[in-house]
């Protein structure tokens, strides 16, 4: 199949229309465009014999930028939100370490020491444990998405000991 004349036309309209150098150099393109390929008139309204699909009934509400990151943060982990939950409970052993991640785990470089992902479980149930603490709230934490940008952020300035009344039973 040969290359037409008016393919090579509307390839470079292509182009223009992502890298046009000023915004009407852009508009002009994507509105010859639409005449070449769909015969819309440069006034931007369909002829009458183009039947335009109905626009969809809902559309679901995109995830906010915070809470696209807290995702795709999440799924880079093995650890399934247990370093969050390490962070947010606090435990004497983790937060006296300094922690390299390995694929079963955690190495402590400093005692060179290794904590895999069941010892940092019962790390965080023993913790759980002495602060009184809802385990339920606790591993709800990694994957709550009910805080935005700024709440969050407000909550990791609170106070600890304020930080754990939200957890408790």
């Amino acid at each position: 199949m040969s290359v037409t004349p008016r393919d090579q036309f509307l390839k470079h309209l292509k182009r223009v229309m992502v890298h046009g150098e000023t915004a009407s150099e852009r508009l002009a393109a994507t509105k010859m465009f639409g005449e070449m390929t769909f015969g819309m008139p440069a006034d931007g309204k369909p002829s009458s014999d183009i039947a335009l699909p109905d626009p969809p009934a809902s559309t679901p509400k995109p995830l906010s930028e915070f809470a696209e990151a807290a995702r795709i943060a999440m799924l880079e982990h093995p650890d399934g939100g247990l370093e969050c939950l390490l962070l947010l409970v606090k435990p004497e052993r983790w937060m006296q370490g300094s922690w390299a991640r390995r694929p079963d785990g955690w190495f402590d470089v400093r005692t060179q020491t290794a904590l895999t992902f069941d010892d940092a479980r019962n790390l965080v149930d023993a913790r759980i444990a002495e602060l009184g603490l809802d385990a339920e709230k606790v591993y709800a934490h990694p994957v709550d998405r009910s805080m935005g940008a700024g709440e969050y952020t407000a909550f990791l300035n609170l106070r600890f000991s304020e930080q754990m009344r939200r957890f408790q039973s």
